[in-house]
């Protein structure tokens, strides 16, 4: 795991960030540790929750590169949603006011590594959104009852949407239905 994990949020992974191609590297080595986790999780109990905690970590240290936050926020989606829900999703209004500033920075270089780092979180969460509100839809359509399913209240407006995840809220209206 560890030659994994530094794979996905490593300072630099390679000698020249413009030429060489290391978005790939990190979300094939996200894929492996959500292959990982999901496969061996059973066999090291505490194997998801010390990744995670590494993760969020590196997600939430202000000094460490955009490229690190990329890889800590991919790395966090593929945990599942649980993951998502209690680690990712109550950061995510203060990280977008930092991460703001940098969206319209002048240094072409910092910007796009800021616009990767907002498609990332767009990425997880909305399939979040998504995945919960079709989860809440077959609540509704079954016998089960809403409070035997752990769920997610997906905001229902552009100004919940705003109101939970600020800067970011409107970055996720294509994965809602605000009709529901």
């Amino acid at each position: 795991m560890p030659s994994i994990l530094t794979c996905l949020v490593a300072r630099q992974l390679c000698g020249n960030t413009k030429k060489e191609d290391h978005w790939s590297l990190r979300d094939f080595a996200s894929q492996l540790v959500g292959l990982i986790s999901t496969r061996f999780g059973e066999a090291y109990p505490n194997l998801q929750s010390r990744i995670a905690k590494t993760l969020l970590r590196a997600f939430l240290d202000p000094n460490k590169p955009l490229t690190t936050h990329y890889g800590a926020i991919l790395g966090l989606g593929v945990l599942g949603r649980e993951v998502v829900r209690s680690l990712l999703i109550p950061n995510v209004k203060a990280y977008g006011q930092l991460l703001q500033p940098t969206l319209g920075d002048r240094n072409e270089q910092k910007r796009m590594e800021a616009e990767r780092v907002q498609g990332a979180l767009v990425q997880v969460i909305g399939t979040f959104l998504r995945d919960e509100q079709k989860s809440a839809l077959l609540v509704r359509g079954s016998t089960v009852g809403p409070d035997d399913k752990k769920a997610f209240d997906v905001p229902s407006s552009q100004e919940e949407l705003e109101r939970t995840f600020g800067a970011f809220g409107d970055k996720f209206l294509p994965y809602v239905s605000l009709d529901m």
